[in-house]
């Protein structure tokens, strides 16, 4: 009877060491994705804060190297590119956020960007000077490229 008591109690422990185990990984996880969470929060805030900046005084686009001259030039305005590159920043974070399906270009953002300010706005001043290369700014590059070679065939015919 002894020796049934003290397998009885090797497998009660043994079930809570496991239990421990198993709760102490849960855990992690669960203050992991808090933490990620937070700081995705913090990156949207602060991003917002910017962009405020940004749409509060224009001449900010210096302190990145675009002049109102090099603006004028390319036929957009301050209030467009800051549009721009806010619609785009949405999808950036979207896609920071659901970063494990990886980047894709919706149906309305492919829209967009056929749009040929949009496009100008991305290529001269949005990619390298208000947006760091990352996996969705490549999936716009991409994008753009296709549609370039899809143009060039359709107006090659």
């Amino acid at each position: 009877m002894e020796g049934i008591v003290n397998i009885a109690t090797i497998i009660i422990a043994s079930l809570a060491f496991i239990t421990s185990v198993i709760a102490t990984i849960l855990a992690k996880k669960s203050i992991d994705a808090q933490t990620e969470s937070a700081k995705n929060s913090a990156l949207v805030a602060q991003t917002q804060r910017n962009e405020q900046a940004l749409i509060s005084n224009p001449d900010i686009l210096e302190l990145y190297g675009i002049t109102k001259d090099d603006l004028n030039k390319a036929g957009i305005s301050a209030q467009e590119l800051l549009y721009i590159l806010s619609d785009l920043r949405q999808g950036e974070i979207f896609h920071r956020i659901e970063g494990f399906r990886g980047p894709f270009i919706s149906e309305y953002r492919k829209n967009f960007l056929t749009n040929p300010k949009v496009k100008i706005a991305f290529e001269s001043f949005i990619r390298n000077h208000l947006m760091s290369d990352s996996p969705y700014t490549q999936a716009i590059d991409q994008f753009l490229q296709c549609l370039v070679v899809k143009q060039g065939i359709v107006n090659n015919k």
